[in-house]
C-alpha cells in the first residue's frame, strides 16, 4: 500500500469477443435506410464481374460476414444480368433474378415506393426467401457446445458442402439454436447431415461425425 503515491488513471479499452455469439455482441450499423441501393456493376464503362446481392432480415455476426466475403456464389445472388441493361436500355425481360419493377396494390409505405419506381429504370431483384433454405433445428447444450462446433451439409458426389458454425447462430426463447445452409445445386437431391466438434483447441484437431446420410433435401426446406 502506498496511500500517498499520484498515479495517473489508466484507461483500457476492452471489446467482447467475436466468438460469443448472441444480440449483445451485435454490430452497430453504419449508414442509415434508404429506399434504394445503388449497384457499381459498370466502372469508367466496363462492366463489372463478379457483384453480388445479399438479404438477411437479421444483423450478420462477423462470423456469417466473413462467409460471405469469402464464398459469396454460396448465398448471394449474382448480378451479371445487370448487363443486358447496356444493351436493351430496358431490364423487361432481363433474368430470373433482376427484374423490371411491376405496379403493386399495396397500400403501405413500401408499396408507394414501388410504385413511384414503376417508370423509372431501376430494377429489382428476387431473393431466395430464408425459409427455403435447408435448416436444422437445435436444442442448445451450453455444457458441451463451443463457439467453433459447426453443423454441415454435404454431398460427396457432387463435392458440395454448406457449413454453419455455432457462432453464427443465435438461441431462441425455447433455447434451440436454427442453422440456415445455402441452398445446394439442383444436381444435389440428397445430403448428408455432419456435426464438427473441437476437441483440442492446441492443436486445432476436430472430431467430425456423420449423424444421418442421404437426407432428401426437401426435408430440410420449411
Amino acid at each position: 500500500m502506498f496511500p500517498t503515491l499520484e498515479i495517473d488513471p489508466i484507461k483500457i479499452k476492452t471489446v467482447k469477443s467475436p466468438h460469443k455469439a448472441g444480440p449483445e455482441g451485435g454490430r452497430l450499423a453504419q449508414g442509415f435506410p434508404l429506399p434504394n441501393i445503388w449497384i457499381p456493376y459498370k466502372v469508367s464503362g466496363e462492366v463489372q464481374d463478379g457483384i453480388y446481392l445479399y438479404y438477411s432480415p437479421q444483423q450478420l455476426s462477423e462470423s456469417e460476414l466473413s462467409d460471405l466475403e469469402n464464398d459469396p456464389d454460396s448465398i448471394g445472388t449474382k448480378l451479371n444480368e445487370l448487363k443486358i441493361y447496356s444493351k436493351t436500355q430496358s431490364f423487361d425481360n432481363v433474368g430470373k433474378s433482376v427484374i423490371a419493377i411491376t405496379e403493386t396494390q399495396s397500400n403501405a409505405f413500401e408499396g408507394t415506393l414501388i410504385n413511384d419506381y414503376k417508370a423509372s429504370n431501376i430494377a429489382g431483384l428476387k431473393f431466395t426467401p430464408r425459409d427455403a433454405l435447408p435448416s436444422i433445428r437445435y436444442l442448445h447444450e451450453p455444457w458441451t457446445d463451443q463457439p467453433d462446433d459447426f453443423f454441415a451439409l454435404r454431398n460427396i458426389e457432387h463435392d458440395w458442402i454448406s457449413k454453419v458454425a455455432f457462432c453464427s447462430t443465435n438461441k431462441d426463447e425455447e433455447g434451440y439454436m436454427t442453422f440456415r445452409f445455402s441452398f445446394p445445386p439442383g444436381e444435389v437431391e440428397t445430403v448428408d447431415i455432419i456435426r464438427g466438434v473441437h476437441t483440442n483447441h492446441s492443436t486445432g484437431s476436430q472430431r467430425i461425425s456423420v449423424l444421418e446420410e442421404n437426407v432428401p433435401i426437401n426435408e430440410l426446406i420449411g
